[in-house]
C-alpha cells in the first residue's frame, strides 16, 4: 500500500517546502526535505520570517523576499533561517507547479484555542471531497528524523533563549515522551500534553483546503504579519461554534 501524497511527489522534480506559519515552521518540513534530496529531487526551503529583515544584509530578488545563506548578515539571537542555512547552505527558488499542504504536531496548538474535534471534522470533509492525501508517522529509526533532530539541535544551541516549542514537542513525541514533559525551558509553567499523535504528518491538496477557508477574503490584502494575525483573530471572535458535534455548523455573529 502507498500513501497518495508520495505519488504526487513523484510527479515533481523541483519542490518547494515552505513554512506555513513562520518562525521555526519550515523545520517541520525537514524530514521531507532530507527524504526528497535523497530521492534525487531539487528541493528548496522558504519561510515567513519573524526576524526584522531591515537589519539584515542579503540578496533581495524582490523587496519582500531575501535569499538567506550562511553568510547572510543579521541578528544571531533570533534568525533560525540563517542558522539552518549554515547547516544546509539553502538555495533560492523560482516557482511551484503543484501545491500541497502538510501538517505535523497535532495537539501543539491547544494553547492557542485550536479545537481538535473541528480539525478532524474538516479532515473528514476533505476525505469526502478527495482533498486528503494520507497520513504517516515519523519514527526515531528513520534516517530523515535523525537528520531533522540534529538540525533542530544545531539551531537551538545557537539560539538557546528562542528554541522552537513546536519542534521540541514533535521531537519529544517521536522519542516516546508522553504527557506534561518539557524539553524547552520556554514552556516551563505551562501544561503540555506530549503524545504520539504529534508525530503524524497529514497531507492535503492545497487548493481544496483553501476553498474551505472562510477568512481568505479577509487576509487577501494584508501586507504584514500583524495585519494577518489581527484579521484572523477578528474572524475567530466574530464566529461561534460548538467544540463537538456530529453535525455542528459554523455560525457568525451579526
Amino acid at each position: 500500500m502507498k500513501i497518495a501524497f508520495f505519488d504526487e511527489l513523484e510527479k515533481g522534480q523541483n519542490i518547494l517546502i515552505a513554512g506555513a506559519g513562520g518562525g521555526f515552521d519550515v523545520f517541520c518540513g525537514l524530514p521531507l526535505f532530507f527524504w526528497l534530496k535523497k530521492a534525487g529531487k531539487t528541493v528548496h526551503l522558504a519561510n515567513l520570517t519573524f526576524t526584522d529583515l531591515g537589519f539584515c544584509e542579503g540578496e533581495r530578488p524582490v523587496p519582500s523576499v531575501m535569499r538567506v545563506l550562511a553568510s547572510t548578515g543579521g541578528s544571531r539571537e533570533y534568525f533560525p533561517e540563517m542558522h539552518l542555512a549554515c547547516l544546509l547552505a539553502a538555495p533560492t527558488v523560482t516557482g511551484v507547479e503543484r501545491k500541497h499542504l502538510v501538517c505535523i504536531g497535532f495537539g501543539v496548538d491547544t494553547y492557542h484555542g485550536l479545537c481538535h474535534a473541528q480539525f478532524l471534522e474538516h479532515v473528514a470533509a476533505l476525505i469526502e471531497s478527495g482533498g486528503y492525501l494520507g497520513a504517516w508517522s515519523l519514527t526515531r529509526e528513520m534516517e530523515e528524523f535523525g537528520l531533522c533532530q540534529k538540525a533542530c539541535e544545531f539551531v537551538a544551541e545557537r539560539m538557546p533563549r528562542r528554541s522552537s516549542i513546536v519542534n521540541s514537542s514533535i521531537l519529544s513525541a517521536v522519542n516516546g515522551w508522553f504527557g506534561d514533559q518539557h524539553a524547552s525551558k520556554r514552556t516551563e509553567g505551562s501544561e503540555l500534553f506530549i503524545n504520539p499523535l504529534m508525530a503524524i504528518y497529514w497531507a492535503f491538496q492545497f487548493d481544496q483546503v483553501a476553498r474551505r477557508n472562510l477568512y481568505l477574503d479577509r487576509i487577501h490584502d494584508t501586507a504584514t504579519y500583524s495585519q494577518l494575525s489581527i484579521a484572523i483573530e477578528t474572524f475567530r471572535l466574530r464566529c461561534r461554534r460548538p467544540n463537538r458535534g456530529k453535525t455542528s455548523k459554523l455560525t457568525r455573529e451579526t
